[in-house]
């Protein structure tokens, strides 16, 4: 029998009801009972998968070794586009082995935010919830976190400037170019008044 811990409302299934359950959740921990306590398991043990390889998935709640499967519908040019389409980052575009969700770098990105946290503290964060009794039996990916957590914030950049739509050349972005336009800040010829040069209440 299997249980999952990641659930809201987690109940008691056999195998077959877990995978069911569990095909849009490929990135739960469960857990199956072997005679004496629940210990912990993978899904792929019930033949849940993702997209015929292993890979290693980060996620906010851990480390997940997944069954990777891609789609060979006709239109899907690779299985890059596949793995972005369903919000999964590969570390690397040549043999990787290790995919980040998006989840997980948008989570990273606001605790080095806000709480200050480290690549290292995060990731070790991580491999305490993998494995909270033996974290460091846990593979590392610190390295991996290390570099795509650079790529992400690039990319986030990139987006909110709006490269997508300008057509700019997003590997050499001219000084600026990455800049917001802050609609509050007084701007000549757009939110300021036209004569705003010869108001003599202004600060200089």
């Amino acid at each position: 029998i299997w249980r999952c811990r990641d659930c809201t409302f987690p109940r008691i299934l056999c195998r077959r009801c877990m995978r069911v359950t569990h095909r849009e959740n490929p990135l739960h921990r469960v857990e199956c009972w072997n005679g004496q306590f629940f210990q912990r398991a993978h899904l792929r043990e019930v033949g849940t998968y993702l997209l015929n390889s292993y890979v290693c998935v980060v996620h906010t709640n851990g480390l997940h070794d997944i069954c990777l499967v891609y789609c060979t519908c006709q239109g899907i040019e690779n299985g890059h586009a596949d793995l972005m389409f369903n919000r999964f980052v590969p570390s690397t575009f040549d043999k990787y082995s290790t995919l980040f969700t998006t989840a997980v770098l948008d989570d990273f990105r606001m605790a080095n935010l806000e709480m200050k946290a480290s690549t290292y503290q995060y990731f070790q964060a991580l491999r305490r919830k993998t494995n909270p009794t033996n974290p460091m039996a846990v593979p590392s990916r610190y390295r991996e976190l290390l570099r795509m957590s650079r790529q992400w914030r690039s990319l986030k950049k990139l987006k909110w400037s709006g490269f997508g739509h300008t057509g700019s050349d997003y590997r050499n972005p001219i000084p600026g170019e990455l800049t917001l336009f802050c609609p509050a800040c007084p701007q000549p010829n757009i939110n300021l008044p036209a004569n705003w040069a010869e108001d003599h209440d202004r600060c200089d």
